[in-house]
């Protein structure tokens, strides 16, 4: 089916693209691991809705980090051990080469698109590198995403009114986020 766009790509960039997009490797990538791979690399055009039609929808990057939380829990891993463990060189910054190293040996459901979402949301400053502030307050953020969403499922109103995507403590990393953040 890529040949009909008439992209110049190798097997092996076609090989790559695949194993994004079609992370349940059936042959067939569905409109929803599509825009998930969207979404992982900041490719994404426009708000998408959720695929069962609810109102309740969340962003692939907030999946994967509700996703990471989860693991992290079941396998009893605190935010500074999984920063340590990441860290293999010790040079105080986790890279996205490291997270993946990491990521998918902690579980077999944690794709290639999962770690590029993680680390677009653990790296707030967009340097390719987590400091182990960055890292742990971006975990403790996605803890509150997470407490919201399940609100939001569950019915009730969140303090402020809805599902904030906005990081109020971020004006420590980039001066200037809150009132600058396209975020609401």
């Amino acid at each position: 089916m890529l040949a009909n766009f008439n992209l110049e790509l190798s097997k092996g960039q076609v090989s790559r693209l695949v194993l994004i997009l079609d992370e349940d490797m059936e042959g067939n990538i569905t409109l929803e691991e599509f825009q998930n791979g969207l979404e992982a690399y900041n490719c994404s055009g426009e708000a998408h809705v959720h695929p069962d039609g609810s109102e309740a929808y969340v962003s692939f990057e907030h999946r994967a980090v509700f996703k990471l939380l989860g693991i992290l829990k079941e396998m009893n891993i605190s935010y500074q051990e999984l920063f340590r463990s990441c860290d293999v060189n010790n040079d105080k910054d986790v890279n996205l080469r490291e997270l993946e190293t990491v990521l998918s040996g902690l579980s077999a459901e944690f794709y290639q698109k999962d770690t590029q979402a993680v680390h677009g949301f653990l790296d707030i400053d967009k340097n390719n590198q987590c400091t182990e502030q960055e890292f742990i307050a971006q975990l403790t953020y996605g803890e509150r995403l997470l407490a919201q969403y399940k609100e939001r499922l569950a019915g009730v109103k969140s303090v402020n009114g809805g599902f904030s995507d906005r990081n109020d403590g971020m004006d420590e990393f980039i001066p200037g986020f809150s009132q600058a953040s396209p975020r609401t």
